[in-house]
Formats: C-alpha cells, sequence, structure tokens
C-alpha cells in the first residue's frame, strides 16, 4: 500500500493533514458500513439515530452540533429515515417555525439490530488497532473538534 511520508530533503513535499484522515476515515466507515448492512443501515444513517436514542426528542439543530453536520448533510440522511419511518419529524407545539425529531418504534427496533452490528464493527476496530491506538484516536478527534469547532 501506497502511503504518503515526507523524505528527508528540504524539496520533499508536507504530508496532508487532511489527506491522511480522510484515508483513514474512509476505511472506518467502510468496516462499520460492513456491518451495518446486515441490518440495512449505513454509518451515516445510525449516527443520527444514535444521536436521537440518546438525545430524546430533539430539534434537528442539536442533531446537526452532537455530530457535527451541517445542515444539508443532515437533511439528507433524515430524508431517507423519514421516508423509512425510522425516524418521525414534527412541529415544535412552541415554536412552529421549529421541527422536533424523534425515532419511530420502528426505528426503535432498527436502532437496537444496528446497535449489535455497531458493537461488531467496535470490536473489530479495537481488536485489529488496539485499545491504546483506539483511545488515541478517540482523543485525537476530541481535540480537533474542541480546538475548531465554535459552540452555538
Amino acid at each position: 500500500m501506497l502511503k504518503e511520508k515526507s523524505i528527508s530533503s528540504p524539496m520533499a513535499p508536507e504530508p496532508c493533514i487532511n489527506l491522511s484522515l480522510r484515508k483513514a476515515d474512509r476505511v472506518i466507515n467502510s468496516v462499520y458500513n460492513r456491518h451495518l448492512a446486515e441490518c440495512g443501515l449505513s454509518i451515516s444513517q445510525f449516527s443520527v439515530m444514535r444521536a436521537l436514542h440518546y438525545s430524546g426528542t430533539c430539534t434537528s439543530q442539536l442533531i446537526q452540533e452532537i455530530l457535527v453536520l451541517d445542515q444539508t448533510t443532515l437533511s439528507r440522511n433524515l430524508k431517507k429515515l423519514v421516508g423509512d419511518g425510522m425516524v418521525v419529524m414534527k412541529e415544535d407545539k412552541v415554536d412552529r417555525r421549529r421541527k422536533l425529531l424523534t425515532l419511530s418504534a420502528k426505528g426503535a427496533i432498527m436502532f437496537t439490530a444496528g446497535e449489535k452490528q455497531w458493537n461488531l464493527a467496535q470490536d473489530e476496530m479495537k481488536n485489529t488497532l488496539g485499545n491504546g491506538i483506539t483511545d488515541q484516536i478517540i482523543d485525537l478527534s476530541n481535540i480537533i473538534v474542541e480546538k475548531y469547532v465554535t459552540p452555538t
């Protein structure tokens, strides 16, 4: 496998942080997607469902903050989840401009099935990388988000 690395020469290109993280992200996504495909979900869909499961009924803005997603990406993922009857979107009675999201009964069942597959993906990653590297990945991700994401 080709690796981007810095060659000890003043003219050598510096490794790209973004490219390095995107390559790792694609590999990690493929592991989770492979496992979640068993129950018909993608990691993107499962991530939204997981955020809803742990947040309860909430706004799309809260899900955007939790997952560090833009509105367009969240809307694309919600469209399929709502269309498949896994997420219910309803008007907020206090503020009619806001939409509230919640997992439907079908969504809760699918989340449980997905969580089993997600755990298999987690275990695969931990077994392949080891707990030390797994912890470093999570720590690094948290540091990057803390440094660059402005709380709303």
